[in-house]
């Protein structure tokens, strides 16, 4: 058994949020899945941004925006909300107190592998970031 705790103190600042890795996938060899813990302050909006992992969101406090390329959806306390892979998201937080969440990630070699076929020519790699909380 791995447990692994919260410490806000240890939250890096990226995508404009705050983020813990709480589980990297890479601790483990053959977990299929990471997770990290994400706060998003009052009135604060999230970077938007695209990675290679598709994401479950897990709302444990507040209520946001989440958007999805032209999506953008309200979610609160208890919702379950998944954004695929290489599509531009962000989190907007309206409310006067911080949205915090868990993200569970998973990084399909299938779909990567699809989506740098689909690639233009020219267009390489480092244009969809990899997150450094997540590794």
């Amino acid at each position: 058994m791995i447990i692994r705790s919260l410490n806000r103190s240890r939250m890096s600042a990226e995508y404009d949020m705050k983020l813990q890795s709480l589980l990297p996938s890479s601790d483990i060899p053959g977990i299929p899945f990471g997770s990290v813990f994400g706060s998003v302050p009052p009135g604060e909006t999230s970077k938007r941004h695209t990675h290679q992992d598709g994401e479950v969101f897990i709302v444990l406090r507040g209520r946001a925006f989440v958007g999805l390329g032209d999506e953008e959806h309200e979610i609160t306390v208890g919702d379950v909300c998944y954004l695929t892979p290489f599509r531009m998201h962000w989190i907007r937080n309206e409310a006067d107190e911080p949205f915090d969440l868990v993200s569970l990630y998973r990084e399909d070699p299938g779909t990567v592998v699809a989506e740098l076929a689909n690639q233009a020519p020219g267009r390489c790699w480092p244009s969809v970031p990899l997150s450094s909380a997540r590794r």
